[in-house]
């Protein structure tokens, strides 16, 4: 809390006013962050789902991933950079932290795991989740920095953050096709 109270400039008697613990402070930062993003993520579904009918693989991909990678563009141009704390929040087994994106997420896992689930009439619940979660966990890892942007070799001029976004959607997208497919063979 001193650090964090010395790099914002304010007295640590202050930042224990306002937030009282440690993992209250965590808690406000991750809520500042993930509230957009799951705002975005619903009204992009929502929108998709009122067309009626069951909603495309892709579409539901999309509103799922593309937030992100926007809010992450917006973030990145004023200098700010919280992967390290979304790394954090799917890898940590801590109790406080377990609750905090049970608190932040369920919703939105909910309502994207029941889009799939009509989408995918035919497939285990089970296995929809496990895509959903490998998704997921490919998201935290672009959004965490680890993929190395800097480092991949994507041609000059191209956007490389837009080549990942599309490289993430097809991959992930290809699996839950491939469910599809598998279930209708089944079937």
């Amino acid at each position: 809390m001193r650090a964090l109270a010395r790099a914002a400039g304010a007295s640590l008697s202050s930042t224990n006013y306002h937030f009282g613990t440690k993992e209250a402070l965590v808690e406000a930062v991750l809520r500042q962050r993930a509230e957009p993003l799951n705002a975005i993520r619903l009204e992009r579904l929502g929108a998709a789902e009122h067309e009626g009918g069951a909603v495309a693989i892709d579409v539901i991909l999309d509103a799922f991933v593309r937030p992100l990678f926007d809010m992450r563009a917006m973030v990145s141009t004023n200098g700010t950079e919280p992967g390290w704390l979304a790394a954090r929040l799917f890898s940590d087994p801590a109790p406080v932290i377990v609750r905090i994106r049970s608190e932040l997420f369920g919703e939105v896992d909910a309502r994207f795991l029941a889009a799939l689930s009509l989408t995918l009439p035919n497939v285990e619940r089970r296995e929809i989740e496990i895509a959903y979660q490998l998704t997921n966990g490919l998201l935290i890892h672009f959004a965490s920095g680890r993929i190395l942007l800097g480092e991949v070799e994507m041609g000059a001029g191209e956007d490389t953050s837009a080549r990942v976004l599309e490289a993430l959607l097809d991959y992930a997208g290809a699996g839950l096709h491939r469910l599809a497919r598998e279930s209708r063979q089944v079937s």
